[in-house]
């Protein structure tokens, strides 16, 4: 046979006689491997046992002579020897005839020099050591031994023999970032610098993967909570390291394992081939009574140096049925099949035949073949390629026919639903237009106005009711979690409670975001409530000043003259001020339309506040200036609000005008949030004396109305819904009253961002006073 191993038949095992039949030689060291125990033959040395149970014999002439070689031999009759060595070795390969299936396999078996073979034996040996130090210092937690006899309960063996086999896979529980009391090399993959902690990525079970000696080549963790998808993970080195350790072996292949069967395999007839190298071919094995080669992924054939030598090792030759164990619903997973064929056409170019395990898988609730019970065990079929894929085509064929006529049938039941809802609201349409028909003028008004305060009204379960003239503490009424909702009218204290809340989440280590519709509305929250701000010109942080303030007083004298006098005062001011890099702050006020500066930003156990609630869902859901970005806008916010809902944070949605819309908006972006409702019944504590105009008949009146209050010295703020009759009247009273050009400020989109409009929205009652 090829490869490195020869199997002695018919009794001729030099050590034992035929007192066993799975005896082997080493063609490379021409060490002999038998387990009889009684062995005496006079003619081998004992070394000593391998890890499966194999005591290894020498030849007593060839370990004399090469103890003697060794003690004579110079340096260079070493290299000597070596290098003929490699001669042989290449006159042997170069007689196998080019190009047929043994040549193939003494490529894949033979294609590292024995130099570099010595150095890949070193560094196993190197690998089994440093994982047997890792593995001796952990334990099995109680939830994962749970766990794996849950698994392990498919072989059907009573719990004793199940915690033995657990204990012979020696899998331990590890730590995120697990501690070491004995270092181990940080040459070793998963191993932090130092050696004293492992490089792990979260909780899980590491599990060892064996050789066909049973020496540890390598480690994969099983995550409790898998990240990205995946389950099992291989180690690897730090990556600041220059040369990173990876699992990956001296050949550049990723380790295999070789899994045996509990009982007598002597007689080899079948080798079994399973995805992944955690349980899986480990419980096939023992299930099936057949050797098993596992691989990561079902990548094979891109071990083709470690298949080899493991098929090499377990006497394969065209008579050994190889059978891959296809994972249930890979028949319809196209990379899978795809890994599958390169595996087949690897194997089957060494000249073996491969055969395909078949339970009628086609469905991944199907199971595995550590899974399926042992009724579909029995009833296993053994497929070439083509018949495994005429299977799997007829078994789709049958489940998309079946999908077809579900999907047929559902979208019938759709149809006649939306017929019969479209019949049902023409009758209610009906029914509603033959009630409105018979209202008045007044009473159809009425009714219309009703309709729309049902669906603005701030109504349902209200969990706190006050009428005060100022809204109530509400720190000691809400625990930071879940969504607060105060309406309240204005100037009954919302901001002054707001400014609270900010307070006592800082105390408590949370962080603070703020959304606002308008940039006015935010610079006056930022400077108002020494936040953070940021806009599309930067990051920006409050700044507290002092300033002397002029002000004006104005008395009648005893000969009824006016006199006017001045006091200096001093005043507190806030602004903002340039900064690097305000994301890193704990508190932030931005527009919505800023919001997508936030990416990264981390929302746990962080306070949210939406002032305006009503006016900013409006501006999110219409507002022009997120035309041609709302999609990303409007994805960005309700991310944010139930990452923060989701980890520890809280939100309060203030707004004089709030409605059941808005709110069941909140909740719909997170159904499993506390809400809180506040309603505080009680009036406008002090109603601001408005007029207020419509239409153009009135204008002339209305300017003329703005002069006389200027000319009697009166301040005064106009509201108006038109920017170019604004910017009319604004060009008119300074044409009016050139002496007080200086004291008329225009505030709309094109003034917002120029620095005098900015200074007076960020301290607008102190401009106004000046």
């Amino acid at each position: 046979m090829s490869g490195d191993w020869e199997r002695y038949s018919k009794r001729n095992c030099p050590v034992c006689f035929g007192a066993r039949n799975d005896c082997r030689r080493d063609k490379r060291t021409n060490i002999v491997r038998c387990r009889y125990r009684g062995a005496t033959s006079p003619r081998y040395y004992y070394l000593r046992d391998d890890s499966l149970g194999f005591g290894m014999y020498q030849l007593i002439e060839d370990r004399e002579a090469w103890s003697k070689e060794q003690r004579q031999l110079s340096e260079f009759e070493k290299e000597q020897r070596r290098l003929a060595d490699l001669e042989i070795k290449r006159q042997r390969e170069e007689a196998i005839p080019q190009g047929s299936a043994s040549r193939r396999a003494a490529q894949y078996a033979n294609s590292l020099s024995i130099e570099e073979r010595a150095l890949a034996e070193s560094e196993i040996r190197f690998a089994d050591r440093q994982i047997r130090k890792i593995l001796d210092q952990l334990w099995l937690w109680p939830s994962h031994l749970e766990k794996l006899r849950k698994r392990f309960s498919v072989l059907g063996l009573e719990a004793k023999k199940i915690d033995e086999l657990i204990k012979e896979a020696d899998c331990k529980s590890v730590h995120q970032w697990q501690g070491l009391d004995i270092p181990v090399s940080d040459l070793f993959p998963g191993v932090r610098l130092g050696g004293k902690s492992l490089l792990i990525q979260g909780d899980g079970i590491l599990i060892p993967i064996k050789n066909e000696e049973g020496l540890y080549i390598g480690l994969q963790l099983r995550l409790d909570r898998p990240t990205e998808g995946k389950k099992y993970v291989w180690l690897a080195g730090e990556r600041k390291r220059a040369k990173r350790p990876s699992s990956k072996l001296r050949t550049g292949e990723l380790p295999m394992a070789l899994n045996f069967p509990s009982h007598n395999w002597n007689d080899i007839d079948t080798i079994g081939l399973a995805e992944g190298v955690g349980f899986k071919g480990y419980l096939a094995a023992h299930r099936l009574n057949i050797p098993f080669i596992s691989a990561s992924g079902g990548h094979f054939y891109k071990s083709p140096k470690l298949l080899r030598h493991y098929l090499d090792f377990l006497g394969c030759n065209k008579s050994t049925q190889i059978v891959l164990f296809a994972d249930a619903g890979s028949i319809k997973n196209k990379s899978t099949l795809s890994i599958y064929k390169n595996t087949i056409a690897l194997i089957e170019s060494w000249g073996y035949k491969v055969k395909i395990g078949w339970w009628n898988q086609v469905e991944k609730s199907v199971g595995d073949i550590d899974e399926i019970d042992q009724d579909k065990l029995k009833e296993i079929e053994y497929l070439s390629w083509n018949e495994f894929i005429a299977k799997g085509n007829q078994e789709i064929r049958e489940a998309l026919n079946l999908i077809n006529r579900i999907d047929r049938t559902a979208t019938e039941l759709k149809r006649i639903e939306k017929k019969l809802k479209r019949e049902q609201q023409r009758q209610e349409r009906s029914e509603r237009e033959k009630i409105l028909a018979e209202l008045t003028p007044d009473e159809y008004s009425r009714k219309q106005y009703q309709e729309y305060r049902k669906l603005k009204d701030f109504n349902g379960k209200i969990d706190i009711t006050v009428h005060e003239i100022r809204l109530p503490d509400l720190i000691s009424r809400w625990n930071m979690r879940g969504i607060l909702v105060p309406k309240s009218e204005k100037g009954t204290g919302k901001t002054y409670r707001f400014n609270e809340l900010k307070d006592r989440a800082l105390e408590l280590g949370m962080k603070i975001v703020s959304f606002v519709p308008r940039r006015g509305l935010a610079r006056e929250q930022a400077a108002k409530m020494k936040m953070n701000y940021i806009d599309q010109e930067g990051f920006f942080k409050t700044e507290t000043y002092t300033e002397e303030r002029k002000v004006e007083h104005r008395q009648i004298n005893l000969l009824g003259e006016e006199e006017i006098t001045y006091t200096i005062e001093t005043v507190t001011r806030h602004r903002l001020v340039t900064v690097e890099n305000a994301i890193e702050a704990d508190t932030i006020v931005l527009c919505y339309d800023s919001i997508h500066k936030l990416r990264g930003w981390d929302f746990s156990n962080t306070l949210i506040f939406l002032d305006e609630l009503e006016t900013g869902i409006k501006h999110l859901t219409t507002s022009s200036t997120l035309a041609d970005k709302r999609g990303e806008v409007m994805t960005h916010f309700e991310q944010f609000i139930n990452e923060a809902l989701s980890n520890g944070g809280g939100v309060v949605a203030t707004d004089a005008d709030a409605s059941n819309i808005a709110v069941n908006y909140l909740h719909r972006l997170a159904p499993f949030a506390k809400i809180t409702k506040v309603l505080n019944t009680h009036p406008t504590p002090a109603p601001w004396d408005i007029d207020l105009y419509r239409g153009r008949k009135h204008k002339k009146k209305v300017i003329n109305e703005i002069i006389d209050a200027i000319a009697s010295n009166q301040k005064i703020a106009i509201a108006m819904d038109s920017q170019s009759d604004a910017r009319a009247i604004f060009a008119e009273l300074k044409e009016k009253f050139p002496h007080l050009a200086d004291s008329f400020k225009v505030l709309d989109s094109e003034a917002a961002e120029t620095k005098q409009c900015k200074e007076f929205i960020q301290d607008i009652n102190g401009q106004l006073l000046r």
